[in-house]
C-alpha cells in the first residue's frame, strides 16, 4: 500500500504515478472498492495500491471523519486474508497518513538516513509509535530501524549507527 502521496513506492514498482486514477486516496476514504484499485505489479506475487498526489487531499478529508485514525485498517480489514503480508510505505511526516499506517500495521520498520538530522526525526517518529501504541494500537512492534545510504568511509555515518544503536 502506497500510502505517500510522493508515491515513490509505487513508482519504484514501475507504475507511473501520473497515470494512476484509482489509487490509496480512493481506497483510503472507500470511494472505491479493493477490486478497483489493487493491481498486479511486474514483481511475481507482489501487488500494489498505487498513490499520486491526490493523496494529499485524503489527509484534509479525514480530518472531520469519526475514528479516522483507524481508516485504513478498516479498509484493509476485509481482504488481507489473501496476502501473506501487506506493506505501507507511510509519508516521511507525522500527520494523519502515517498514524493511520501506524493503526493498521502489526509492526514497523524504520528505514532512516545516515545523517545527523535524520536522528532527531527517528526520536519524533518513536515517540508517536508509542503514543498509538499507547492509545490505538497495542499490538503495534517496533521491529527495528533500517539505515539507509550509509558511506561507512565517513565518521559521521559512525556516529549516527553508534547512536542509532545507543537510543
Amino acid at each position: 500500500v502506497d500510502a505517500d502521496p510522493q508515491a515513490n513506492a509505487t513508482s519504484g514498482l514501475g507504475v507511473d504515478k501520473k497515470a494512476v486514477t484509482v489509487g490509496s486516496h480512493q481506497f483510503l476514504l472507500e470511494e472505491a472498492p479493493p477490486e478497483k484499485v489493487i493491481r498486479p505489479t511486474e514483481i511475481q506475487n507482489l501487488s500494489l495500491i498505487p498513490s499520486n498526489e491526490d493523496l494529499m487531499g485524503a489527509e484534509v478529508a479525514l480530518v472531520s471523519e469519526i475514528g479516522r485514525e483507524g481508516k485504513l485498517k478498516r479498509a484493509l480489514t476485509p481482504f488481507t486474508a489473501q496476502f501473506d503480508f501487506v506493506f505501507i510505505d507511510s509519508p516521511p511526516s507525522l500527520g494523519l497518513l502515517t498514524v493511520n499506517a501506524l493503526v493498521a500495521a502489526d509492526s514497523v520498520i524504520i528505514p532512516m538516513q545516515c545523517e545527523y538530522f535524520a536522528l532527531e526525526g527517528l526520536s519524533q517518529l518513536i515517540r508517536t509509535i508509542d503514543l498509538v501504541r499507547e492509545r490505538l494500537n497495542p499490538q503495534l512492534a517496533l521491529r527495528g530501524v533500517l539505515l539507509t545510504m550509509a558511506d561507512f568511509r565517513t565518521n559521521l555515518t559512525d556516529q549516527v549507527v553508534q547512536e542509532v544503536r545507543n537510543f
